[in-house]
């Protein structure tokens, strides 16, 4: 279940697209509470999903991005650009979640982005037909 994500250079002259799906099964549930908390994106704890994919197989314009950023600091320039994670998708994140990590959805999830429980499970568009009713508390 692809989870979309867009990261960038600082300077906008990069941005690369990249399926985040392989950073939630192995991050833990308080990394992915700490990432929804975030906003699922422009902070620092979404700049840490696009670190694990540098140098990763498959994910090479991730690692480009790093060569990037690296080769600019590497010449002492003064507007020498970072990274920024700028989006995760939230809607793809929830139904993986919610899917793979039934036990933080939806009450610790919405809990996590101060949301309520309603809120948070209304941005599911799709749900599971077996998943389609939740009791609400």
């Amino acid at each position: 279940m692809p989870i979309a994500a867009k990261v960038r250079s600082d300077d906008c002259a990069h941005q690369v697209k990249f399926d985040a799906e392989p950073w939630f099964m192995r991050a833990s549930d308080e990394e992915i509470l700490s990432l929804a908390g975030a906003g699922w994106g422009d902070s620092y704890v979404a700049e840490r999903v696009v670190e694990y994919f540098d140098g990763k197989p498959d994910y090479e314009e991730v690692t480009d991005l790093f060569e990037y950023v690296a080769a600019h600091a590497k010449l002492g320039r003064l507007d020498t650009p970072g990274l920024q994670c700028s989006s995760i998708d939230e809607t793809a994140a929830l139904r993986w979640i919610d899917a793979n990590r039934t036990h933080l959805f939806p009450t610790r999830i919405a809990a996590a982005m101060g949301q309520t429980n309603g809120v948070v499970v209304a941005r599911l568009q799709h749900r599971s037909p077996e998943r389609a009713s939740y009791r609400l508390l």
